[in-house]
């Protein structure tokens, strides 16, 4: 494939091995793979069996982007997001507010114990390090309305509710445009580390 960084056609495959015990505590081989367009992106990293895909590759619009988008779809929110519905703990009670863009403080994040910080943070923390904007007070009050609605009292429960929400409306999202390019174009992008 060609990155779309650079013209010039770039794809190295790392194999190396390594020792891992299984679920039984005996060792086995286990054969990792890595596929790189530069020394920072990974579009496809696979140890054994598992394999990890940079949705990036497909998927060209941000997380709140993909979801507004894959909310007009089915005709119910439960429709558009069958995987959010059926795993997150929490989306029984207000899925709605769950797919909102609920804001994070990442740089307070920085190890084991902020997990024990209390809510509810200064706005200020709720600062977006990618774009560097400062939280509105109505992205505040989502924050707000996410800690009273769902009963969060410490900022662990916080970063595991935004988390699921991360990755299943990132699951739903995916899977969706998949169906779609498989029924479209008879191809599984799955199989592949960028559009074919």
């Amino acid at each position: 494939f060609v990155s779309r960084f650079s013209s010039h056609p770039r794809v190295d495959c790392w194999k190396p091995r390594f020792r891992a015990a299984d679920d039984k505590g005996d060792d086995r081989v286990v054969e990792v793979k890595v596929i790189s367009k530069t020394s920072e992106r990974y579009p496809m990293i696979q140890f054994g069996a598992l394999r990890f895909q940079d949705t990036a590759h497909f998927l060209k619009s941000s997380l709140e982007g993909l979801s507004k988008s894959q909310r007009n779809a089915p005709p119910t929110l439960e429709e558009a997001f069958p995987r959010m519905t059926e795993f997150h703990p929490q989306a029984s009670t207000e899925l709605d507010l769950l797919l909102r863009n609920i804001p994070f403080p990442y740089t307070l994040s920085c190890d084991a114990t902020s997990f024990d910080m209390l809510l509810q943070l200064p706005i200020e923390a709720y600062k977006n390090d990618l774009t560097g904007e400062e939280c509105s007070n109505s992205d505040y009050a989502v924050v707000a309305q996410v800690v009273h609605t769902f009963g969060l009292e410490a900022f662990g429960a916080y970063h595991d509710v935004y988390l699921f929400t991360d990755v299943l409306a990132l699951a739903d999202c995916f899977g969706s445009f998949r169906q779609t390019f498989l029924s479209e174009n008879k191809l599984d992008v799955a199989h592949f580390v960028s559009l074919p």
